[in-house]
Protein backbone atom coordinates (compact mmCIF):
# COMPACT_ATOMS: atom_id res chain seq x y z
CA UNK A 1 0.00 0.00 0.00
CA UNK A 2 0.93 3.39 -0.80
CA UNK A 3 2.21 5.96 1.87
CA UNK A 4 2.89 9.05 1.71
CA UNK A 5 4.87 11.98 4.08
CA UNK A 6 4.66 15.97 3.17
CA UNK A 7 7.81 17.66 3.89
CA UNK A 8 8.03 21.36 4.59
CA UNK A 9 11.27 23.29 4.32
CA UNK A 10 12.90 25.91 6.17
CA UNK A 11 15.36 28.88 5.87
CA UNK A 12 16.99 28.55 2.99
CA UNK A 13 14.43 27.83 0.30
CA UNK A 14 13.48 31.36 0.28
CA UNK A 15 13.33 33.69 -3.29
CA UNK A 16 11.78 36.70 -4.60
CA UNK A 17 8.88 35.77 -6.24
CA UNK A 18 8.20 32.75 -4.35
CA UNK A 19 4.42 32.13 -4.39
CA UNK A 20 3.56 33.94 -6.94
CA UNK A 21 3.27 31.29 -9.67
CA UNK A 22 1.05 29.00 -7.11
CA UNK A 23 -1.17 32.42 -6.64
CA UNK A 24 -1.89 32.83 -10.41
CA UNK A 25 -2.82 29.73 -10.88
CA UNK A 26 -4.45 28.80 -7.61
CA UNK A 27 -6.71 31.33 -5.48
CA UNK A 28 -7.15 29.50 -2.38
CA UNK A 29 -2.77 30.12 -2.32
CA UNK A 30 -3.48 34.34 -2.81
CA UNK A 31 -6.23 33.86 0.27
CA UNK A 32 -3.32 32.13 2.53
CA UNK A 33 -0.89 35.23 1.23
CA UNK A 34 -3.89 38.05 1.81
CA UNK A 35 -4.44 36.20 5.46
CA UNK A 36 -1.31 36.81 6.05
CA UNK A 37 -1.12 39.98 5.14
CA UNK A 38 -3.66 40.83 7.66
CA UNK A 39 -2.37 39.12 10.23
CA UNK A 40 1.27 40.61 10.31
CA UNK A 41 -0.27 44.20 9.79
CA UNK A 42 2.26 44.38 6.55
CA UNK A 43 2.37 43.50 3.13
CA UNK A 44 4.57 40.23 3.90
CA UNK A 45 3.09 39.22 -0.10
CA UNK A 46 4.98 42.30 -1.51
CA UNK A 47 8.28 40.84 0.18
CA UNK A 48 7.71 37.60 -1.04
CA UNK A 49 6.68 38.37 -4.88
CA UNK A 50 8.62 41.98 -5.76
CA UNK A 51 10.84 42.88 -3.09
CA UNK A 52 14.13 42.47 -2.94
CA UNK A 53 16.80 39.90 -2.01
CA UNK A 54 18.31 41.34 1.62
CA UNK A 55 14.83 42.42 3.04
CA UNK A 56 13.27 38.83 1.75
CA UNK A 57 16.33 37.11 3.73
CA UNK A 58 15.96 39.04 6.64
CA UNK A 59 14.59 36.47 9.63
CA UNK A 60 11.47 37.94 10.69
CA UNK A 61 10.76 37.83 6.84
CA UNK A 62 11.97 34.64 5.61
CA UNK A 63 10.85 32.46 8.43
CA UNK A 64 7.03 34.23 8.18
CA UNK A 65 7.08 33.45 4.22
CA UNK A 66 8.03 29.84 4.52
CA UNK A 67 5.36 29.15 6.71
CA UNK A 68 2.59 31.19 4.48
CA UNK A 69 4.19 29.53 1.36
CA UNK A 70 4.44 26.20 3.18
CA UNK A 71 0.39 26.49 4.30
CA UNK A 72 -0.78 28.04 0.45
CA UNK A 73 0.94 24.81 -1.31
CA UNK A 74 -0.51 22.23 1.49
CA UNK A 75 -4.22 23.87 0.77
CA UNK A 76 -3.59 23.40 -3.09
CA UNK A 77 -2.81 20.03 -2.00
CA UNK A 78 -6.19 19.76 -0.42
CA UNK A 79 -8.18 21.13 -3.08
CA UNK A 80 -6.66 19.52 -5.75
CA UNK A 81 -5.46 16.50 -4.63
CA UNK A 82 -7.32 16.00 -1.47
CA UNK A 83 -5.85 12.69 0.01
CA UNK A 84 -4.66 12.40 3.70
CA UNK A 85 -0.72 12.31 4.39
CA UNK A 86 0.20 9.27 6.22
CA UNK A 87 2.60 11.56 8.38
CA UNK A 88 4.23 15.06 8.09
CA UNK A 89 7.62 16.63 8.71
CA UNK A 90 9.01 19.85 8.72
CA UNK A 91 12.86 21.02 9.05
CA UNK A 92 13.41 23.79 11.84
CA UNK A 93 11.12 26.23 10.69
CA UNK A 94 9.00 23.73 8.74
CA UNK A 95 7.88 21.71 11.94
CA UNK A 96 5.81 25.12 12.49
CA UNK A 97 3.94 25.24 9.17
CA UNK A 98 3.55 20.87 9.54
CA UNK A 99 1.45 21.42 12.65
CA UNK A 100 -0.75 24.47 10.89
CA UNK A 101 -1.44 21.79 8.11
CA UNK A 102 -2.30 19.08 10.37
CA UNK A 103 -5.04 21.16 12.16
CA UNK A 104 -3.12 21.47 15.48
CA UNK A 105 -2.30 25.34 15.43
CA UNK A 106 -3.97 27.80 13.90
CA UNK A 107 -3.01 29.70 10.65
CA UNK A 108 -2.93 33.23 12.47
CA UNK A 109 -1.54 32.09 15.74
CA UNK A 110 1.40 30.65 14.20
CA UNK A 111 2.04 33.82 11.96
CA UNK A 112 2.72 35.54 14.92
CA UNK A 113 4.66 32.91 17.43
CA UNK A 114 7.02 32.38 14.59
CA UNK A 115 7.45 36.39 14.05
CA UNK A 116 8.08 36.65 17.65
CA UNK A 117 10.37 33.72 16.99
CA UNK A 118 12.17 35.68 14.48
CA UNK A 119 11.97 38.72 16.31
CA UNK A 120 13.87 36.57 19.83
CA UNK A 121 16.16 35.17 17.78
CA UNK A 122 17.60 38.82 16.57
CA UNK A 123 17.70 39.62 19.57
CA UNK A 124 20.27 36.98 20.35
CA UNK A 125 22.05 38.12 17.12
CA UNK A 126 22.45 41.58 18.44
CA UNK A 127 24.48 40.59 22.01
CA UNK A 128 26.98 38.75 20.66
CA UNK A 129 28.93 37.58 17.03
CA UNK A 130 27.48 34.60 16.46
CA UNK A 131 27.20 32.33 13.25
CA UNK A 132 26.01 29.44 11.10
CA UNK A 133 27.25 26.78 8.49
CA UNK A 134 26.19 24.15 6.40
CA UNK A 135 28.87 21.48 5.75
CA UNK A 136 29.26 18.72 3.22
CA UNK A 137 31.12 15.89 2.19
CA UNK A 138 32.40 15.21 6.13
CA UNK A 139 30.93 12.61 8.42
CA UNK A 140 28.90 14.13 10.82
CA UNK A 141 30.34 12.71 13.88
CA UNK A 142 33.72 13.65 12.74
CA UNK A 143 31.85 16.91 13.06
CA UNK A 144 30.52 16.90 16.05
CA UNK A 145 34.15 16.21 17.53
CA UNK A 146 35.43 19.04 15.67
CA UNK A 147 32.95 20.99 17.28
CA UNK A 148 33.55 19.96 20.54
CA UNK A 149 37.91 20.05 20.33
CA UNK A 150 37.37 22.93 19.43
CA UNK A 151 34.95 24.80 21.46
CA UNK A 152 36.05 26.41 24.68
CA UNK A 153 34.42 28.71 27.53
CA UNK A 154 34.34 31.63 25.56
CA UNK A 155 33.71 30.16 22.34
CA UNK A 156 31.36 27.63 21.46
CA UNK A 157 30.42 25.16 18.46
CA UNK A 158 28.15 22.67 18.03
CA UNK A 159 25.74 20.67 15.51
CA UNK A 160 22.70 22.27 14.69
CA UNK A 161 20.96 20.10 12.45
CA UNK A 162 21.73 16.19 11.31
CA UNK A 163 20.41 16.45 7.24
CA UNK A 164 22.30 13.71 6.05
CA UNK A 165 25.30 10.96 6.99
CA UNK A 166 27.79 13.38 5.41
CA UNK A 167 25.44 17.05 5.24
CA UNK A 168 25.40 19.33 8.80
CA UNK A 169 24.37 22.68 9.81
CA UNK A 170 26.89 24.00 12.78
CA UNK A 171 25.90 27.12 15.08
CA UNK A 172 27.08 28.99 17.97
CA UNK A 173 29.87 32.00 18.45
CA UNK A 174 31.32 33.30 15.34
CA UNK A 175 35.01 32.29 16.00
CA UNK A 176 34.13 28.65 16.95
CA UNK A 177 32.31 28.23 14.05
CA UNK A 178 35.05 29.28 11.93
CA UNK A 179 37.55 27.37 13.61
CA UNK A 180 35.51 24.44 12.47
CA UNK A 181 34.85 25.28 9.11
CA UNK A 182 38.36 25.52 8.85
CA UNK A 183 38.87 22.18 10.17
CA UNK A 184 36.39 20.96 7.49
CA UNK A 185 37.90 22.17 4.78
CA UNK A 186 41.53 21.04 5.98
CA UNK A 187 39.81 17.44 5.83
CA UNK A 188 38.25 17.68 2.18
CA UNK A 189 34.09 19.27 3.44
CA UNK A 190 32.34 22.12 1.69
CA UNK A 191 31.85 25.06 3.51
CA UNK A 192 28.07 27.71 2.68
CA UNK A 193 27.75 30.10 5.79
CA UNK A 194 24.76 31.32 6.38
CA UNK A 195 25.87 35.54 6.85
CA UNK A 196 23.65 37.49 9.08
CA UNK A 197 22.20 34.12 10.95
CA UNK A 198 21.15 33.77 13.92
CA UNK A 199 22.50 30.86 16.42
CA UNK A 200 19.60 28.40 15.75
CA UNK A 201 19.46 24.81 17.42
CA UNK A 202 22.63 25.43 20.14
CA UNK A 203 22.46 27.05 23.27
CA UNK A 204 23.07 29.99 22.49
CA UNK A 205 19.68 30.25 21.67
CA UNK A 206 18.37 29.40 25.81
CA UNK A 207 17.36 33.42 26.54
CA UNK A 208 15.20 32.99 23.16
CA UNK A 209 14.04 29.66 23.96
CA UNK A 210 12.45 30.80 27.54
CA UNK A 211 10.96 33.91 25.93
CA UNK A 212 9.24 31.78 23.23
CA UNK A 213 7.86 29.43 25.83
CA UNK A 214 5.46 32.22 26.97
CA UNK A 215 4.13 32.37 23.54
CA UNK A 216 3.81 28.73 22.62
CA UNK A 217 2.22 28.25 26.09
CA UNK A 218 -0.61 30.78 25.63
CA UNK A 219 -1.75 28.88 22.43
CA UNK A 220 -4.59 27.01 21.86
CA UNK A 221 -3.69 23.27 20.72
CA UNK A 222 -6.07 20.92 18.92
CA UNK A 223 -6.16 17.50 17.87
CA UNK A 224 -3.81 15.85 14.80
CA UNK A 225 -5.64 15.48 11.49
CA UNK A 226 -2.10 13.37 10.66
CA UNK A 227 0.96 12.68 12.61
CA UNK A 228 4.00 15.06 12.59
CA UNK A 229 7.21 14.07 13.46
CA UNK A 230 9.34 16.08 15.86
CA UNK A 231 12.76 17.84 14.85
CA UNK A 232 14.00 17.11 18.93
CA UNK A 233 13.20 13.11 18.73
CA UNK A 234 12.45 12.44 15.15
CA UNK A 235 8.88 10.42 16.11
CA UNK A 236 5.91 11.51 16.21
CA UNK A 237 3.88 13.62 18.74
CA UNK A 238 1.80 11.18 20.40
CA UNK A 239 -0.12 14.33 22.68
CA UNK A 240 -0.80 17.90 21.32
CA UNK A 241 0.58 18.72 25.26
CA UNK A 242 3.62 17.67 23.83
CA UNK A 243 4.38 20.64 21.82
CA UNK A 244 4.81 23.55 23.47
CA UNK A 245 7.75 21.78 25.27
CA UNK A 246 9.69 20.25 22.03
CA UNK A 247 9.24 23.98 20.35
CA UNK A 248 11.20 25.08 22.86
CA UNK A 249 13.79 22.45 23.25
CA UNK A 250 13.79 22.71 19.48
CA UNK A 251 15.39 26.40 19.80
CA UNK A 252 18.36 24.58 21.35
CA UNK A 253 18.83 20.93 20.12
CA UNK A 254 19.74 20.04 16.52
CA UNK A 255 16.88 18.52 13.74
CA UNK A 256 17.28 15.09 13.69
CA UNK A 257 16.35 15.34 10.28
CA UNK A 258 18.61 12.21 8.68
CA UNK A 259 16.78 10.13 11.88
CA UNK A 260 13.77 11.69 10.48
CA UNK A 261 14.22 9.56 7.16
CA UNK A 262 15.24 6.86 9.29
CA UNK A 263 11.16 6.95 10.76
CA UNK A 264 9.64 7.56 7.75
CA UNK A 265 11.34 4.30 6.16
CA UNK A 266 10.73 2.11 9.03
CA UNK A 267 6.84 3.29 8.48
CA UNK A 268 7.17 2.23 4.58
CA UNK A 269 6.63 6.07 2.89
CA UNK A 270 7.14 5.88 -0.42
CA UNK A 271 6.41 8.95 -1.61
CA UNK A 272 7.27 12.02 -0.02
CA UNK A 273 6.26 15.34 -1.40
CA UNK A 274 8.11 18.72 -0.52
CA UNK A 275 5.70 21.64 0.35
CA UNK A 276 8.48 24.03 -0.26
CA UNK A 277 9.61 26.69 -3.09
CA UNK A 278 12.46 24.78 -4.14
CA UNK A 279 13.97 21.23 -4.18
CA UNK A 280 16.08 21.26 -1.34
CA UNK A 281 14.87 18.84 0.82
CA UNK A 282 13.95 16.95 -2.22
CA UNK A 283 17.35 16.99 -2.54
CA UNK A 284 17.49 15.49 0.92
CA UNK A 285 15.29 12.78 0.20
CA UNK A 286 17.31 11.66 -2.66
CA UNK A 287 20.40 11.36 -0.44
CA UNK A 288 18.71 9.79 3.08
CA UNK A 289 16.61 7.40 1.33
CA UNK A 290 16.53 6.14 -2.47
CA UNK A 291 14.00 4.52 -2.47
CA UNK A 292 11.04 6.84 -1.29
CA UNK A 293 9.72 8.88 -4.74
CA UNK A 294 10.65 12.42 -4.17
CA UNK A 295 8.58 15.45 -5.53
CA UNK A 296 8.69 19.47 -4.81
CA UNK A 297 5.82 21.20 -4.81
CA UNK A 298 7.25 24.13 -6.01
CA UNK A 299 8.70 22.94 -9.04
CA UNK A 300 5.83 23.67 -11.65
CA UNK A 301 6.25 20.38 -13.45
CA UNK A 302 6.69 18.11 -10.61
CA UNK A 303 2.93 19.86 -9.19
CA UNK A 304 1.46 19.40 -12.28
CA UNK A 305 2.69 15.63 -12.52
CA UNK A 306 1.30 15.49 -8.93
CA UNK A 307 -2.12 17.33 -9.48
CA UNK A 308 -2.74 15.30 -12.54
CA UNK A 309 -2.20 12.32 -11.18
CA UNK A 310 -5.25 13.40 -8.95
CA UNK A 311 -4.86 10.38 -6.41
CA UNK A 312 -1.12 9.80 -7.00
CA UNK A 313 -1.66 6.68 -9.03
CA UNK A 314 0.58 7.98 -11.42
CA UNK A 315 3.29 9.12 -9.18
CA UNK A 316 2.40 7.15 -5.69
CA UNK A 317 5.20 4.04 -6.83
CA UNK A 318 5.07 3.40 -10.77
CA UNK A 319 5.94 0.14 -10.02
CA UNK A 320 2.70 -0.21 -7.65
CA UNK A 321 0.17 -0.58 -10.59
CA UNK A 322 1.92 -1.66 -13.16
CA UNK A 323 3.16 -5.25 -13.58
CA UNK A 324 6.70 -6.37 -13.30
CA UNK A 325 7.80 -8.17 -16.30
CA UNK A 326 9.34 -11.77 -15.81
CA UNK A 327 12.89 -10.56 -17.09
CA UNK A 328 12.89 -7.85 -14.29
CA UNK A 329 12.81 -10.75 -11.79
CA UNK A 330 14.68 -13.08 -13.56
CA UNK A 331 17.12 -10.11 -14.07
CA UNK A 332 17.20 -9.91 -10.02
CA UNK A 333 18.21 -13.10 -9.61
CA UNK A 334 20.96 -13.18 -12.13
CA UNK A 335 22.40 -9.88 -11.06
CA UNK A 336 22.88 -11.26 -7.50
CA UNK A 337 24.95 -13.87 -8.82
CA UNK A 338 27.15 -12.04 -10.83
CA UNK A 339 27.81 -9.59 -8.18
CA UNK A 340 28.49 -12.21 -5.10
CA UNK A 341 31.47 -13.54 -8.46
CA UNK A 342 32.36 -10.18 -8.99
CA UNK A 343 33.10 -8.58 -5.39
CA UNK A 344 36.68 -8.78 -4.50
CA UNK A 345 36.95 -10.94 -1.64
CA UNK A 346 38.92 -9.64 1.53
CA UNK A 347 38.45 -12.60 4.47
CA UNK A 348 41.09 -15.75 4.05
CA UNK A 349 39.24 -17.47 7.05
CA UNK A 350 38.57 -20.76 4.71
CA UNK A 351 35.58 -21.78 7.53
CA UNK A 352 34.34 -18.28 7.11
CA UNK A 353 34.05 -18.59 3.60
CA UNK A 354 33.37 -21.35 2.75
CA UNK A 355 29.67 -20.74 5.40
CA UNK A 356 29.38 -16.97 4.28
CA UNK A 357 30.32 -17.27 0.26
CA UNK A 358 30.05 -20.74 -1.58
CA UNK A 359 27.08 -22.25 0.34
CA UNK A 360 24.73 -18.68 -0.02
CA UNK A 361 26.18 -18.81 -3.78
CA UNK A 362 24.68 -22.08 -4.06
CA UNK A 363 21.43 -21.33 -2.88
CA UNK A 364 21.17 -18.63 -5.24
CA UNK A 365 22.20 -20.81 -7.65
CA UNK A 366 19.79 -23.31 -7.22
CA UNK A 367 16.84 -20.42 -7.44
CA UNK A 368 18.38 -19.73 -10.80
CA UNK A 369 17.90 -23.12 -11.75
CA UNK A 370 14.77 -23.67 -10.83
CA UNK A 371 13.54 -20.75 -12.62
CA UNK A 372 15.16 -21.61 -15.75
CA UNK A 373 13.83 -25.23 -15.29
CA UNK A 374 10.39 -23.90 -14.86
CA UNK A 375 10.57 -20.81 -17.31
CA UNK A 376 8.84 -18.95 -14.86
CA UNK A 377 9.60 -15.33 -12.50
CA UNK A 378 11.23 -16.45 -9.31
CA UNK A 379 8.83 -15.47 -6.55
CA UNK A 380 8.93 -12.46 -3.95
CA UNK A 381 10.01 -15.09 -1.20
CA UNK A 382 12.95 -16.27 -4.00
CA UNK A 383 14.66 -12.77 -4.61
CA UNK A 384 14.04 -12.12 -1.09
CA UNK A 385 15.83 -15.05 0.02
CA UNK A 386 18.54 -14.09 -3.18
CA UNK A 387 18.77 -10.61 -2.03
CA UNK A 388 19.59 -12.26 1.76
CA UNK A 389 22.58 -14.13 0.32
CA UNK A 390 23.55 -11.96 -1.33
CA UNK A 391 24.11 -9.69 1.62
CA UNK A 392 25.57 -12.60 3.39
CA UNK A 393 28.21 -13.27 1.09
CA UNK A 394 29.27 -9.38 0.46
CA UNK A 395 29.71 -8.92 4.15
CA UNK A 396 31.59 -12.28 4.79
CA UNK A 397 34.00 -11.06 1.86
CA UNK A 398 34.26 -7.74 3.90
CA UNK A 399 33.08 -5.17 1.34
CA UNK A 400 33.00 -2.02 2.92
CA UNK A 401 29.38 -1.52 4.49
CA UNK A 402 28.54 1.64 2.70
CA UNK A 403 29.34 0.14 -0.71
CA UNK A 404 27.66 -3.00 0.42
CA UNK A 405 24.14 -0.66 0.51
CA UNK A 406 25.40 0.88 -2.99
CA UNK A 407 25.45 -2.00 -4.44
CA UNK A 408 22.31 -3.37 -3.44
CA UNK A 409 20.49 -0.11 -4.11
CA UNK A 410 21.83 -0.15 -7.91
CA UNK A 411 20.64 -4.27 -8.57
CA UNK A 412 17.13 -3.31 -7.31
CA UNK A 413 17.11 -0.04 -9.38
CA UNK A 414 18.53 -1.46 -12.43
CA UNK A 415 16.34 -4.59 -12.23
CA UNK A 416 13.22 -2.62 -11.15
CA UNK A 417 12.16 -4.91 -8.22
CA UNK A 418 11.87 -2.03 -5.36
CA UNK A 419 8.34 -2.87 -4.76
CA UNK A 420 9.29 -5.74 -3.35
CA UNK A 421 11.97 -4.59 -0.38
CA UNK A 422 9.66 -0.53 -0.14
CA UNK A 423 7.95 -1.73 2.74
CA UNK A 424 10.66 -3.17 4.71
CA UNK A 425 13.08 -0.76 4.27
CA UNK A 426 16.06 -3.10 6.48
CA UNK A 427 16.25 -5.51 4.03
CA UNK A 428 18.48 -3.64 1.83
CA UNK A 429 19.43 -0.76 4.62
CA UNK A 430 22.79 -0.58 5.99
CA UNK A 431 23.42 1.00 9.11
CA UNK A 432 26.92 2.49 9.00
CA UNK A 433 27.71 2.07 12.75
CA UNK A 434 26.32 -1.12 13.52
CA UNK A 435 29.19 -4.05 13.04
CA UNK A 436 29.34 -6.88 10.96
CA UNK A 437 27.34 -9.34 13.18
CA UNK A 438 24.54 -7.23 13.18
CA UNK A 439 24.97 -6.99 9.33
CA UNK A 440 24.72 -10.51 8.87
CA UNK A 441 21.36 -10.69 11.09
CA UNK A 442 19.50 -8.43 9.23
Amino acid sequence: MERIALLFPGQGSQFVGMGKALCDEFPVACATFKEANEVLGYDITQICFQGNHSLLNKIENSLVAMLIYGVAAYRVYQQEIGIKPDLAAGHSLGEYTALVCSGVISYADTLRVVRKRSELAMEVASMGRYSMSLINNLDHMLVARLCERLSSDQQFASIAAINAANQVLIAGDEQAVMSVEDAGIERGGEITPFLMSPPFHCMRMKTAADKLAVELQNLIYYDFAFPVISNVTARPYQHPEEICDNLIQQMTHPVQWQQTYSYMQEQGITTAIEMGPQAIITNLTKQNAPLIKGYSFGKNEERDLVIEARKLSALKYETQNATVSMASYRDFIYSCLVEAVATRNRNWNEEEYQEGVVKPYQMINEIAEEIDRSNAAPSVEQIRQALSHLKTILTTKQLPLDQLQQRLYKIIEETRTSDIFLQNMTEISVDYYKNVDIIRGI
